[in-house]
């Protein structure tokens, strides 16, 4: 795609630095200060990805990006649907993906499917991809409500 990464992290001992490093920029530092993302070079930048586990540092690094750079895209973890609904209206966030609403279809496949690869919720219904006896892979459509 052309993209340069470039990771902020705050972590000393992250088991997947060396990884990261092969792949991408690694800046150490606190994503919510404005230095870090000066180094970073968040004025020049499309898209910020904020993935901690944590809603309200996601959050503050978003709108702390968004300062420095108001047109630049913002995708951010945050735990729960409601929230994730109410950061991207309320604050701007191009998207607030929920852990939940990633996992749960997940769930509900391998529940339903002994067989399930994978699942996903598109539109109102949920795609389950399932390893079928003799052929590559199936996929089953199911209506969520």
């Amino acid at each position: 795609l052309g993209a340069s990464p470039v990771v902020i992290d705050d972590q000393t001992d992250n088991p997947f630095r060396d990884s990261l490093t092969k792949r991408s920029v690694v800046i150490r530092g606190d994503a919510r200060t404005e230095g870090t993302l000066a180094r970073a070079n968040i004025a020049e930048a499309d898209t910020l990805l904020v993935l901690t586990g944590n809603d309200a540092v996601n959050l503050s690094v978003a709108l702390a990006a968004k300062q420095i750079n108001p047109k630049i895209k913002t995708v951010i973890r945050v735990f729960d649907h409601a929230f994730a609904g109410k950061v991207e209206k309320g604050f701007g966030v191009t998207d607030a993906i929920s852990v939940a609403d990633i996992a749960a279809p997940h769930f509900a496949g391998a529940a339903l499917f002994s067989n399930a690869v994978a699942s996903y919720k598109f539109q109102d219904r949920l795609l389950v991809l399932q390893d079928l006896p003799g052929t590559a892979i199936g996929l089953v459509a199911l209506p969520l409500k």
